[in-house]
């Protein structure tokens, strides 16, 4: 009788193929994120007991099931203790963000020569807003948005600025601490040198100690003091990405390298910068070349989603159900551009950071209901885009007066149809099939800028404000099998009662004293 191990190499391995293979591949919810352990897409639990049978057929058969299948995570939700801990972590970045501005607002006459040219050589797409820091002493409004670049790469200029500054010129944060009327009495030197290099990446899942530190960095901001509005019933989440990224690097090296295929299902709004968590993939994928990830972002119960105003989730589900004007409950179409943008512009950055093109790719999912996103696509996104090129065209052509190629990009203005610089050149990338970025629905063709700016060549700056919000139509409602735009909404929270008031400094260091 022929023993499993007389057989032909090729022949095992054949068979070791299909004992691991797994119709759906493995997935790692919230559960299974919780309790450290992937199961099958059917909910079975993975089955190894092959492996166990001796040393030479574990040796064969090692990391092949992580060769095999596709690893498919999704957002992080529905546990208390992870939505407590998505809340916070996202509260306390924004804050240490916030920081940072106000810091870099006063640190012109710090920056020198040397500390510009390096700046200038690390961004120089920010050279004008060196050139105005240096000139004025703070910056100009940041209000609605970064410059025209990716919100990250804004977020690493603004640090690098700290910290290249205080490398050539250590007074800077030291008499900023202790000088500035509106930072100094609650920023000491040394809190501002912490605030500065503070590395704690928004696509990780916070240790203890990463809490605590920034803790420690917002607590002294009166500007960043907590309320309860934080803690209304909406829903928290960690993204997909963010679960995946803490996984792999879980995993010994020897495993992790076995990994060919993760999906990262963005079924749901998440929290900390969401749209800039490719970065912390990276690492991870040149590290491991043979490795790709697909992240999938669903738009109609995630992209689409935030309001204009920062609301929670609750907030922005009972300002609709309470408003009486027309068209609040269903899906804004001022909304949809600028909701989509920092999504593309974001991936479209990764090549530049380091991500092998070959190793990453977004999907934009229409799913369920591809035709309704295609329309919205080609009425809104593709026409905003336009929108914003036309207009880009004229003032760099002298047609608006008082505007330069810079200053229109620092929304002193509050131009709404402005977005990100290279969000026009992204989405003509999608068109032609050259970008990282996809979708699952016909995104329609880019329109002619030109065209439209020829046509509205005599417009002045509050003709291009007011006709850029007569959408057609203005707002969009759902279809099935899709729930109605409310139903949609309300998803994003849970059962609770709303307590009164706000928290004291000292309420809120007790409150986090009890988790940290």
């Amino acid at each position: 009788m022929v023993s499993f191990l007389d057989l032909p190499p090729e022949l095992r391995s054949v068979i070791y193929h299909a004992y691991v293979a797994v119709d759906g591949g493995y997935v790692c919810d919230t559960n299974g994120f919780i309790e450290g352990k992937l199961k099958q897409a059917d909910g079975k639990p993975i089955c190894m007991a092959l492996v166990f049978t001796c040393r030479l057929v574990a040796r064969e058969m090692h990391g092949l099931s992580l060769r095999v299948n596709t690893i498919t995570f999704s957002t992080l939700s529905g546990n208390p203790g992870l939505r407590d801990l998505a809340s916070k972590f996202d509260f306390l970045l924004h804050c240490v963000n916030n920081l940072r501005q106000k810091l870099v607002a006063k640190m012109g006459k710090y920056i020198t020569q040397e500390a510009y040219n390096e700046l200038r050589d690390l961004y120089p797409q920010f050279t004008p807003l060196l050139d105005a820091l240096r000139a004025r002493g703070s910056l100009p409004p940041l209000a609605r948005g970064p410059y025209g670049e990716a919100p990250s790469v804004f977020r690493r200029f603004i640090q690098e600025v700290l910290d290249v500054t205080y490398s050539f010129d250590r007074r800077a944060i030291r008499e900023i601490g202790v000088y500035s009327p509106s930072i100094g009495h609650y920023v000491s030197d040394m809190h501002a040198l912490c605030i500065a290099r503070c590395s704690i990446d928004p696509w990780i899942i916070p240790s203890r100690y990463d809490m605590q530190q920034l803790q420690l960095m917002v607590l002294n901001d009166a500007d960043c003091e907590p309320t309860m509005s934080r803690h209304d019933g909406s829903e928290w989440r960690f993204s997909a990405a963010a679960a995946a990224i803490y996984f792999v690097q879980s995993l010994p090296d020897t495993i992790r390298r076995n990994l060919r295929r993760l999906v990262l299902l963005e079924d749901r709004e998440a929290l900390a910068y969401p749209e800039s968590h490719g970065y912390g993939l990276i690492p991870l994928c040149k590290e491991n070349p043979l490795l790709h990830v697909e992240r999938r972002v669903n738009l109609w119960r995630n992209v689409f989603q935030p309001g204009v105003l920062k609301e929670t989730p609750r907030q922005r589900y009972q300002l609709r159900e309470e408003s009486t004007q027309p068209g609040m409950e269903s899906l804004s179409s001022c909304v949809v551009t600028r909701n989509v943008a920092p999504w593309i512009v974001e991936a479209h950055e990764l090549v530049a950071a380091g991500m092998p093109a070959s190793s990453y790719s977004l999907l934009l999912d229409g799913d369920p209901v591809p035709q309704l996103t295609s329309q919205i696509f080609q009425s809104i996104v593709q026409r905003d885009v336009a929108w914003q090129e036309a207009w880009t065209m004229s003032v760099d052509r002298g047609r608006i007066p008082g505007l330069t190629s810079f200053s229109r990009r620092s929304w002193e203005g509050c131009r709404v149809w402005y977005f990100f610089e290279a969000l026009p050149q992204a989405m003509k990338d999608m068109a032609s099939g050259n970008s990282i970025v996809r979708c699952n629905f016909d995104a329609g063709e880019p329109l002619d800028a030109e065209k439209l700016r020829i046509e509205h060549h005599h417009w002045n700056e509050d003709n291009w404000t007011q006709k850029w919000r007569e959408h057609d139509p203005r707002f969009w409602d759902t279809e099935p099998p899709l729930p109605s735009w409310m139903d949609l909404l309300k998803e994003n929270f849970h059962h609770f009662t709303i307590r009164p008031g706000f928290r004291t400094r000292g309420e809120w260091r007790r409150f986090f004293g009890q988790w940290c």
